[in-house]
């Protein structure tokens, strides 16, 4: 639809969101916007003829009273309807304002408005690609606008207005390469959202422009044009004395004498020619990460690299984009630091220009316009600059890295690829930031930058590395693929192969090779699934869930023994593969070239899906032969798996059950030093379960700091006396009383996480929690029910004042981070053991068995141990945080290892035992106390 020269930013306030169970407008809004001013507004408050929700009242400020003698929707429709023809109709998030209005406007006997349409937040996910929220208060702040009432109609269109103003400037200045790369996909966005961008690209294309140097046009993409960083860092002494790092630090950071005493143990460290292992432990709160990167920084100045290693992504980006500046720029010296990442992390940009070829859903339509504009700008070219909270769209396995070895060097492209300049800038890096699950799996790669290495969450490390390190071969699985593959092959139904052969995008040779080389694996896995099962598990009853494990000499003995079979499938592979390659490319062809339709694409696009995860699923078997065959020594472990049904899997899995003979060989030896930080490293009571798990050196350096908190004061312990034994009592009654005592507990209106240890008791609890009533005098959020983890998250903070309760496991756990003062209340609702009888653990107690340990005392104490302090290390975390921890599982003293968890705790936290119906008014008094 033509734009016309006004624009109507509209915004509204309702009852609610669904017009149709009988929400109404409270408030109505509009700010009229010409030649980029605001020439006019008009608002209105309007009686709903309906009681205002509570829940709208404390959003928007507008009570019951307000809108009493307000006029009715109908005494202004005709106003309103009259003010917005000959306008475009603009709002941040169109699809409801407009539809609302609209549905009003016919309740009241208008006719519905036919408007041109524009969202303001896809246009500014368009043009602002890597901001995390688009909501009002981020862009606002982005931009400088405030919002003086916010969830305000008048103050909400008055702010959207002004951003709308700096988005069309935001979009007239953009380069036009750019603009004419937009221009074929603007059609798929909203309503006529779309049109801004064909104007813009219009009023543009017939003046002269010179594009800035800090572009280049490749391939008809816009790209940042790499700069080339040359800095020359000179020697620098490390400030010793305290009174040189305050004088550093300023004001910008707060030096604490224990992290000035770390930070002296770390330099000594880097200097010295005899400690190869260096571990610090440093609690919450102690300022770990400027504590290490001091000394870190200093040394590079003098010559030494590193590695820094940390646990997930987020924690990799916070390292490099925050501390790691802050330092830089108080200590002056300009270090060269690269960040690295899986490959499936970084944008192919010759895959994603060919993905621009061809036709597209809306959805992806505005993703490719998005990430056209972030071409624009970024310099690394790592998908997580998007701020996306997953990947899911089937563009990104289209456009997704396979590698330095998958480029193709005489393409565009080649010069400007990511993956390849980051290994350029590789070779010139100071320090190199990463992720446990990159440095597990390119440790040896790393060893030629001649490094040392800092493992920061070092706890976490093994269970990244069992992680990455563990492959699965599902058998059924690939029977199952095998077979819809020759289903597809082999149809002669609505279009098949053999019209595929008619016109000449492959050959009946080709296709009945390569059909004869599914067949075989569609055979022979069938086959060697069951000469597995009969050799190892052999013909007895199967139990509930059967797991063998498999010694490597009795394995590579049934490999050789079955060499033809096994031949067979490591034979076929290949071909596989190859046709597979060879036919995404005659399908990338025959589509561009117009040789086959939709119909064709599609048949070709799963055939070569199949075939890469026959591929995938095969794939470590045929690793697994490999080291057979070649007698190749390995810490690994191999195991099978069936459950007692029968539609059950056969899976066979190798991998690692801990660090031990594994991470000194394969990780720690590829460094020069190692220095590993954490606040759980070694507890007194488990030292020798960690030293296993880490495959540290029994000499290595062990430093123990204090944290900067006042435990006796912050904190308040509790166990509940009567909580039943979870073993002994039926699971009704457990379930019933956890919801009774989290009623109880959550009685003082704080911010509360409650820890369980698995999703059904979470469901079951909160199903008795709706039951009391509980849910609707409380706000509870419970993971599976409400959303995932970082959903939770967010909806829990943004929810303090309305004081939530969050059910959760996982990651609530392990450490989500949770900014300061976002929890006051936690609950342990079960002390944190993983369960005896999962597939993994009966296979780790077997190997523990095997190697003459305790699988309890040795394995599942000490991890319950180290879950219990994460998760306790949740509450505190500033000297200034205060709060509850309650453990409803009377465990902790009714058994003999209940001393040994209450002693990995600091010594000035005491545990105080109540009754459980006691322990509400215990936390209400406590918070309530000024300490």
């Amino acid at each position: 639809m033509k734009l016309t020269d006004t624009f109507a930013v509209v915004d509204l306030e309702s009852t609610g969101t669904s017009f149709e169970t009988g929400d109404r407008i409270i408030q109505f809004s509009c700010v009229f916007v010409k030649n980029n001013k605001i020439i006019n507004t008009f608002n209105t408050l309007i009686n709903p003829e309906m009681k205002i929700p509570r829940e709208t009242q404390n959003l928007t400020g507008i009570t019951n009273k307000d809108v009493r003698n307000a006029p009715y929707f109908e005494d202004v429709a005709g106003t309103i309807y009259s003010l917005l023809q000959d306008t475009n109709f603009v709002a941040h998030n169109i699809q409801f304002d407009y539809r609302f209005l609209n549905s009003e406007l016919e309740r009241v006997g208008y006719p519905m408005l036919d408007l041109a349409c524009i969202d303001t937040v896809q246009l500014a996910q368009v043009l602002f690609p890597t901001l995390s929220s688009y909501r009002l208060a981020e862009l606002g702040s982005l931009l400088g606008i405030e919002n003086k009432r916010p969830h305000r109609a008048d103050s909400d269109a008055e702010t959207t207005a002004r951003i709308f103003i700096k988005l069309r400037n935001r979009l007239s200045s953009l380069p036009f390469p750019l603009l004419a790369s937009l221009r074929p996909l603007a059609s798929h966005l909203l309503y006529d959202t779309g049109t801004l961008f064909i104007n813009a690209y219009r009023n543009r294309k017939h003046r002269h422009q010179v594009l800035s140097n800090s572009f280049v046009e490749v391939g008809g993409i816009l790209l940042r044009r790499p700069e080339r960083q040359v800095t020359t860092i000179q020697p620098q002494v490390y400030p010793r004395k305290v009174a040189q790092k305050r004088k550093l630090f300023g004001e910008r950071l707060h030096l604490r004498n224990e992290q000035a005493r770390m930070m002296d143990s770390i330099d000594r460290f880097w200097h010295s020619s005899q400690q190869k292992q260096q571990l610090v432990q440093a609690p919450t709160g102690m300022g770990k990460t400027y504590g290490f990167l001091l000394p870190t920084l200093y040394a590079v100045s003098q010559g030494q690299k590193f590695v820094i290693s940390t646990a997930t992504m987020a924690l990799q980006e916070q390292l490099l984009k925050t501390s790691l500046p802050v330092l830089t720029e108080l200590t002056r010296i300009p270090v060269r630091a690269l960040s690295l990442k899986g490959n499936s992390n970084y944008i192919d940009l010759a895959r994603f220009a060919q993905s621009l070829k061809f036709p597209q859903n809306d959805n992806t339509c505005v993703l490719q316009m998005k990430i056209l504009v972030w071409l624009s700008m970024t310099e690394t070219g790592d998908f997580a600059e998007l701020h996306l909270t997953t990947l899911q769209d089937n563009l990104f396995t289209t456009i997704e890295h396979h590698g330095l070895a998958a480029l193709e060097k005489t393409s565009p492209f080649y010069e400007y690829d990511f993956v390849r300049r980051q290994a350029l800038a590789l070779k010139s890096a100071d320090i190199v930031v990463t992720n446990h699950a990159y440095l597990l799996q390119h440790a040896t790669e790393l060893a030629d930058f001649g490094a040392n290495l800092i493992i920061d969450e070092g706890q976490d490390l093994v269970t990244t590395m069992t992680r990455v390190n563990r492959q699965v071969v599902d058998f059924d699985q690939v029977k199952i693929l095998a077979d819809t593959a020759l289903v597809k092959m082999e149809s002669h139904q609505s279009y098949s192969f053999e019209n595929l052969v008619k016109i000449g995008v492959l050959s009946a040779k080709q296709y009945t090779t390569y059909l004869r080389q599914v067949q075989v694996v569609d055979h022979a896995v069938p086959s060697l699934r069951h000469r597995l099962l009969s050799h190892f598990v052999g013909g007895g009853k199967l139990t509930e869930y059967t797991e063998k494990l498999l010694p490597a000499p009795d394995l590579n003995d049934f490999i050789k023994s079955h060499s033809a079979l096994v031949g067979q499938i490591n034979r076929a592979l290949p071909h596989l593969k190859a046709f597979g390659q060879w036919l995404e490319n005659k399908r990338q062809q025959a589509q561009a070239s117009g040789q086959i339709g939709r119909e064709g694409n599609e048949l070709l696009r799963s055939v070569c899906s199949l075939l890469e995860e026959i591929n995938q699923e095969l794939a470590p078997w045929s690793r697994l032969c490999r080291g057979a065959l070649q007698a190749a020594p390995t810490k690994s472990q191999t195991w099978l798996t069936l459950a007692a049904h029968p539609t059950a899997h056969l899976r066979l899995t190798t991998g690692y059950l801990s660090g031990q003979d594994y991470l000194q060989q394969q990780v720690y030896q590829q460094f020069q030093r190692v220095l590993f930080m954490g606040a759980d490293l070694v507890l007194p009571e488990i030292d020798d379960y960690m030293y296993r798990q880490l495959d540290l050196d029994r000499d290595a350096l062990v430093e123990t700091y204090q944290g900067p908190f006042d435990y006796q004061k912050q904190t308040i312990t509790m166990v509940a006396t009567d909580a039943p034994l979870v073993t002994e009592v039926p699971r009704e009654e457990y379930i019933a009383y956890l919801a009774d005592a989290i009623e109880q507990i959550c009685q003082t209106p704080v911010q509360t996480l409650v820890l369980f240890n698995a999703l059904d008791d979470i469901k079951e609890v909160y199903d008795r929690l709706s039951e009391r009533g509980f849910t609707q005098r409380r706000t509870v959020l419970a993971q599976g029910i409400n959303g995932g983890a970082e959903k939770l998250r967010k909806r829990f903070i943004l929810g303090k004042d309305n004081a939530n309760v969050l059910l959760g496991t996982g990651t609530f756990w392990e450490g989500i981070d949770l900014p300061h003062d976002q929890l006051q209340l936690l609950i342990v609702a079960r002390l944190p053991f993983q369960s005896p009888d999962t597939e993994l653990n009966q296979i780790r107690r077997e190997d523990a068995q095997h190697n003459g340990l305790d699988p309890f005392s040795e394995v599942l104490l000490p991890e319950a141990i180290l879950r219990l302090k994460q998760g306790w290390g949740r509450l505190i975390r500033t000297p200034h945080d205060q709060g509850a921890f309650v453990i409803l599982d009377n465990r902790i003293y009714k058994k003999s290892y209940g001393h040994t968890m209450r002693a990995a705790f600091p010594n000035e936290v005491q545990f105080k035992r109540y009754p459980t119906s006691q322990i509400g008014n215990m936390v209400a008094k406590f918070l309530a106390e000024d300490n």
